[in-house]
């Protein structure tokens, strides 16, 4: 086994900056999201490959609880309140079935939010309602309540006071939020949301988002545990909003490489996970083990392989409801190998295989995998274990593990 990769010394702010260059929306990323949204959500049907004889027998597995990846920067910096691991961090609404947010727009004195921003964000607001029902297979439902207009927020500076018209990567702007929830009206009673969502004109300066989880900011009608802000242009899309939603319901980290500032010197993970996850941002879905982190899969529905006998499983699609979803190898505390089935952009279907590794934290790489797929009747080996696809259909992958 290779060795391990050196823990990260460096710790995140409890606060994350995301930039639309960050978010890289290609061609085969919006073709993926019209497939996303538009289709409906099947569910799994048993196959041949489903029933196939080689299957490894419930029992050769050990206990799923063996497999929940120990996080190893929890109580640390950023991640006193967003991890890859568990326990998951007490700001996260794991658990929870649906998740009530409070949209709250703020008015610069330069910059007032105008009707056609109002629009924009609510096709923004179904879409993504849409999206979290469909990937949780209905387990959880996000519903956005307005605040009313005359209570909408008259901050008393132009939006440059608060520096979010020159930003900067991973920059902090909790000023902006700390002061639109102190005066908010009380009978808001934003303590009663998971999340209040502020939002602002779409002015052409710059763009960006950033989630301030567990930060408890103090409103007058009680502590604000969980909140967001987007701001500026092009932002107001739904796969950013979901992006978001992430980080504050759920106390995801981001999977794609923060840029370094001021020659800071990070350690970070630069292999690859770009494709397969909304929160590296290239992807309308959550990867299995992310998933799995949200509550949306359960324990009964992951293998977790904790000795080096052979073993085979089938993984029913990811996109499809029921079946096994994941399987996981647990390599030391804090770092595990998942892989899955997923969809290529061709449609084609191909085992994910990934590691994830706590040890770095949010913004420096806790994923990494290969881009591509492994698909039916190729062989790969990933961190010591040997992985052949012996089938696939459209319901899923056989896979020998060794």
């Amino acid at each position: 086994m290779e060795k391990r990769l050196a823990h990260n010394s460096r710790r995140q702010r409890a606060t994350r900056y995301l930039r639309l260059e960050d978010l890289k929306l290609t061609s085969k990323f919006i073709a993926a999201v019209l497939l996303s949204t538009l289709l409906p959500t099947a569910s799994f049907a048993s196959a041949s490959l489903a029933k196939d004889p080689r299957i490894s027998k419930p029992n050769s597995f050990s206990d799923a609880q063996n497999c929940l990846t120990i996080d190893k920067t929890y109580g640390e910096g950023f991640s006193k309140i967003a991890s890859s691991g568990f326990p998951r961090p007490e700001s996260s609404i794991v658990g929870k079935t649906l998740g009530k947010i409070l949209v709250l727009p703020i008015n610069f004195t330069d910059y007032i939010f105008l009707d056609s921003d109002r629009t924009s964000y609510q096709n923004s607001f179904n879409s993504t309602t849409k999206f979290y029902k469909k990937i949780s297979w209905a387990r959880f439902n996000v519903v956005f309540e307005w605040a009313p207009k005359e209570k909408w927020i008259d901050l008393p500076h132009e939006a440059s006071y608060y520096g979010i018209t020159n930003n900067k990567p991973q920059q902090d702007n909790q000023l902006v939020a700390v002061e639109a929830i102190a005066n908010a009206d009380e009978s808001l009673n934003l303590g009663q949301y998971e999340a209040v969502f502020i939002i602002t004109n779409s002015f052409k300066e710059s763009g960006g988002g950033q989630a301030f989880i567990g930060s408890n900011f103090q409103s007058k009608s009680g502590i604000v545990k969980n909140s967001m802000l987007m701001f500026g242009r092009g932002v107001s899309g739904w796969p950013n909003v979901a992006h978001e939603l992430g980080h504050a319901l759920f106390a995801l980290e981001d999977l794609y490489l923060f840029q370094t500032q001021g020659g800071q010197q990070v350690k970070q993970n630069t292999k690859s996970f770009t494709a397969w996850d909304l929160m590296a941002g290239s992807t309308p879905d959550f990867s299995g083990w992310n998933k799995l982190l949200m509550g949306f899969i359960n324990k009964n529905e992951i293998k977790c392989l904790d000795d080096s006998k052979r073993k085979i499983i089938f993984l029913s699609l990811l996109d499809l409801k029921g079946g096994t979803k994941l399987g996981v190898i647990n390599l030391e505390p804090g770092v595990s190998v998942c892989f899955e089935a997923k969809k290529d952009y061709d449609g084609s279907i191909g085992l994910l295989i990934y590691e994830v590794n706590t040890k770095f934290d949010h913004g420096n790489g806790p994923f990494w995998g290969e881009d591509s797929l492994l698909k039916k009747g190729k062989t790969t080996e990933f961190e010591g274990t040997k992985f052949k696809v012996l089938g696939s259909s459209k319901d899923g992958v056989l896979v020998q593990i060794n």
